[in-house]
């Protein structure tokens, strides 16, 4: 994976940023190119100078992470390399995380001075998906100016809602297990807290303009922050967009359109007060790469084989895509009672919508590809001898045929002319559709109060104690996205049909719409069909904490309340 960026503006340099490891001298070159930059800022050569080390500032900083020979590095080297803020570890693209992976993989950025272990983990693997101790990502807490963003339902965050907000998610508080912080009681795997206020963003221009042989080709963004004028008044902006087609995906069959977009105002007034509302979101839409076997990978000679696309009419097509936009908005208000109390009070609110399509068929064979009566390993055993039947002639014979039927490219993807063939002949004699898309659709409300009051009892303790109030509603339902030229489908469940009689209430989706002759509802594209259900959450929480540091080891006591 190879990716070229030019940033501009603020910080003039090029950077490769490469997955292989690089030289431990251009580490070296970065920084100093960096360091000149910034100490010219305001010299007559600043354009020569920038000229004259552009080439050398070929390698992103995420090469501090490589160690010297032998796996030794200086202390104050490697302290000074974990400390830079890498943008590729605050890169969170929805893509990235794959098609279910937005609720399920973990991508935790870690930064401890206390703690040896988290400080090793993090300063070598934060640009990486990483388990903190091997702990569900919903152990994982995270926070918008102190308020919670975790989902209701599941206790996971969806890195997705930050997608392409680099810049902003460089502002970050960092709290593991037992560490003491401002915002919240630790989670069990750490907790993150987004500094969203305008006035926290470094201000200036940036542009950056990227391209990439990753899941977007090219990526162009840019941010605006002015910092506080002399009336207390700040704003911040950002706009970036992530493109790539079938044709230039690096994973073959996929495509990626995702438009990001933020911005904030922030008012701070003499008296100790401030307030500050930001609002962002990240529609997207992007199609997915489909799991395979090893034999699959082996057959198509390519790990990077996708069954989940094929042509029609000539076109690639997708059979998953995902439509993702959670438009989200905070209100901050911060009180600072005096040097050594301080009050924030935050209002979170989103309203997330989720789809995904994916193929489906009844009354007949899986159309995917790597369906395993497709696959050759189905008729003969190549490795084992305990089943003969799996070892005969015949199997052996059946096993070449459909080792040659994979060879063609076409086999081993989709054929969607074949389906859409096979739904106008089923139209024809008066029958249900065979093959059909689904889109499965996760639309989600929530909103969150926080307030949490932080006051330093002296100079070795501190004592931070607050609430959270959270309402969450959850709506989950299928439709019928598109059906590939069929005429009529049956709210009804095909695959209970073997198990069960047709006219058994057992086979129905839904039994007040299945009508008197217990056929089910007839169900067109745009219709509702199979679940349809809303879960209503609800969150009381409070939380006390007592930090005091003695000479040798701090001590942290700490209590939260769940309702």
């Amino acid at each position: 994976m190879l990716q070229i960026s030019a940033i501009i503006f603020n910080k003039s340099h090029f950077y490769l940023n490469f997955n292989e490891k690089l030289f431990e001298h251009l580490k070296y070159i970065s920084l100093l190119c960096t360091k000149l930059i910034i100490i010219n800022k305001n010299s007559t050569m600043q354009k020569k100078l920038k000229l004259a080390v552009m080439a050398l500032c070929s390698s992103s900083m995420v090469v501090a992470q490589n160690t010297a020979p032998g796996g030794k590095t200086d202390a104050s080297e490697q302290e000074q390399a974990a400390n830079i803020m890498d943008e590729s570890a605050f890169t969170f693209s929805e893509a990235q995380l794959g098609e279910d992976a937005d609720m399920s993989d973990n991508v935790t950025i870690m930064n401890s001075n206390s703690n040896a272990y988290a400080s090793q983990v993090g300063y070598l693997f934060s640009p990486m998906r990483f388990r903190y101790r091997a702990l569900n990502q919903k152990y994982n807490d995270v926070y918008v100016n102190g308020a919670p963003l975790n989902d209701m339902e599941t206790g996971q965050f969806r890195y997705s809602m930050v997608g392409g907000l680099n810049q902003q998610t460089r502002n970050v508080d960092y709290a593991l297990p037992f560490e003491e912080n401002i915002f919240s009681m630790t989670g069990l795997a750490g907790s993150n807290n987004y500094d969203f206020r305008a006035g926290s963003m470094a201000a200036g221009h940036r542009l950056t303009l990227s391209g990439a042989n990753r899941n977007y080709t090219i990526r162009g963004m840019y941010t605006y922050a002015s910092g506080f004028n002399s009336k207390g008044w700040a704003i911040a902006a950002n706009i970036t967009y992530r493109w790539a087609n079938t044709k230039t995906a690096y994973v073959e069959g996929t495509f990626y359109n995702a438009l990001s977009y933020f911005f904030g105002v922030q008012k701070k007034w003499k008296n100790g007060h401030s307030l500050s509302l930001s609002t962002w979101g990240n529609p997207t839409e992007r199609s997915t790469q489909g799991p395979a076997t090893d034999e699959a990978y082996w057959l198509a000679n390519d790990f990077q084989y996708n069954p989940y696309w094929g042509y029609q009419n000539g076109h690639k097509r997708n059979s998953r895509v995902v439509n993702d936009f959670a438009p989200s908005a905070v209100a901050t208000w911060d009180w600072d009672i005096n040097d050594n109390t301080k009050l924030t009070t935050t209002l979170f609110g989103k309203y997330s919508m989720y789809k995904n399509t994916a193929l489906n068929y009844q009354n007949t064979d899986n159309p995917l590809p790597t369906y395993w009566k497709n696959m050759p390993s189905s008729y003969f055993d190549v490795w084992g001898t305990s089943e003969a039947r799996y070892r005969t002639s015949q199997a052996l014979a059946d096993w070449e045929t459909a080792r040659a039927w994979w060879s063609n490219e076409a086999n081993r993807q989709i054929n969607w002319d074949r389906l859409y063939f096979a739904n106008r002949q089923a139209a024809a004699n008066g029958e249900d559709l065979l093959y059909y898309i689904q889109a499965k659709h996760n639309d989600n409300a929530m909103v969150n109060l926080s307030s949490v009051l932080n006051t330093r009892l002296s100079n070795k303790q501190t004592l931070n104690f607050g609430f959270n109030l959270g309402q969450n509603l959850g709506r989950h339902y299928k439709t019928m996205e598109d059906m590939m030229d069929g005429l009529s489908f049956h709210n009804i469940n095909s695959y209970a049909i073997g198990s069960y009689a047709a006219s058994d209430p057992r086979v129905q989706y839904d039994i007040n719409t299945m009508g008197p002759l217990g056929l089910g509802r007839l169900v067109y594209e745009g219709d509702k069909f199979g679940y349809d259900y809303t879960i209503k959450g609800a969150q009381r929480s409070s939380m006390g904490q007592l930090h005091r540091d003695f000479r040798t080891s701090p001590l942290h006591r700490g209590r939260q309340t769940e309702l």
